[in-house]
């Protein structure tokens, strides 16, 4: 059939990976944010509840994922009581900046980032 060869191929598109350093670095100062947003109020389930899958979307394997899933979870409880001890008109600024963390996963990456 003379349509099938206009067809073009579609590209082939490869899964951002990143290293374990980079990775495990921005799950800390993600996990930071975090913490410090739930803080101020901010409902953090949504985030929180894909944050496993995310991280293993990211990573070349499920160690590095794991790694940087603990690193979050400790820097949003270090970021949490850090933001505990200061006043709550900071909480403005990172409410705005928690609050564009994406909801796909193959967005993630973009977003991850922004904090290397």
């Amino acid at each position: 059939d003379p349509r099938f060869k206009t067809m073009r191929a579609l590209p082939v598109s490869t899964r951002p990976v990143m290293s374990a350093e980079n990775a495990t670095k921005a799950a800390r100062k993600l996990g930071d944010l975090t913490g410090r947003a739930e803080t101020c109020g901010e409902d953090t389930d949504p985030l929180t509840s894909k944050i496993e899958r995310m991280f293993a979307h990211v990573t070349a394997n499920d160690q590095d994922s794991s790694r940087a899933v603990k690193a979050f979870n400790t820097a949003r409880e270090k970021g949490a009581k850090a933001q505990d001890q200061k006043n709550k008109a900071a909480c403005g600024e990172i409410l705005r900046s928690f609050r564009q963390h994406p909801s796909r996963v193959g967005a993630f990456h973009r977003y991850l980032e922004q904090f290397l």
